[in-house]
C-alpha cells in the first residue's frame, strides 16, 4: 500500500510542475506577443511618418510646378483635355473622319463653293449632324447639289436651311444633313 502512495505524490508532484511550467511559458508567450505587437506599432508609426514627410515633398513639388505653368499653357492643357474627353466620346461610334470627307468630296458638285462646314456630334433630337453653308450661280446647281447628297447612302434627312441671294448675283445656301 505504501508503494500506491508514494506513486500517487510523485504523480501530484508532476501535474503541479507541469502546471508551473505551462504558466511559466504561458506568461514568456504573453510577454512575446506583447513585445512584438509593440514593435509592430512602433514600425508602422515610423512608415506612416516617413509617407508623411514623403506626401508633403511632393505636395510642393505640385504646387512648385504649377506656379511655374503660366495662364495660357493651363489653358492649353484644359483644351487637350477636352479634346480628349471628345475623343474618347467619339470612339465607341467609329467615324472615321477620312470616310466622312471623302464621301462629302463625292458628293460635291462642280459649281459650289464650300464658304463653311460645322459637325455636331451626339444632338438628342437630331443625331450626328452636318451644316454646311455654300455658294453657286444657279439655282439649278443648288437642286443637284441637294440631290446628289440625297444619292449618298451615308447622309440621311438631308434639309435645305436658308437661300440667299448676295449682291454679286450669286446664291448663298445652308444644308443640314444627318450621318
Amino acid at each position: 500500500m505504501t508503494n500506491i502512495d508514494l506513486y500517487q505524490s510523485i504523480q501530484e508532484e508532476k501535474n503541479t510542475a507541469q502546471k508551473k511550467g505551462l504558466m511559466e511559458r504561458g506568461l514568456a508567450i504573453v510577454i512575446f506577443v506583447l513585445v512584438f505587437s509593440f514593435a509592430v506599432w512602433g514600425g508602422l508609426k515610423f512608415y506612416n511618418s516617413f509617407l508623411n514627410k514623403k506626401l508633403v515633398g511632393i505636395n510642393s513639388q505640385i504646387t512648385t510646378e504649377s506656379v511655374k505653368v503660366d495662364a495660357s499653357k493651363m489653358d492649353k492643357v484644359a483644351d487637350f483635355q477636352e479634346r480628349m474627353d471628345i475623343i474618347k466620346q467619339n470612339i465607341p461610334q467609329k467615324k472615321d473622319p477620312v470616310e466622312f470627307l471623302g464621301n462629302m468630296e463625292k458628293a460635291i458638285i462642280p459649281g459650289i463653293i464650300i464658304d463653311s462646314c460645322e459637325f455636331k456630334y451626339g444632338d438628342k433630337d437630331k443625331g450626328d449632324t452636318l451644316t454646311f453653308t455654300a455658294i453657286t450661280d444657279s439655282f439649278k446647281s443648288l437642286a443637284e447639289q441637294i440631290l446628289s447628297l440625297k444619292k449618298v447612302a451615308y447622309f440621311k434627312n438631308v434639309e435645305m436651311g436658308s437661300v440667299t441671294r448676295e449682291q454679286d448675283g450669286k446664291i448663298k445656301f445652308i444644308i443640314n444633313a444627318g450621318f
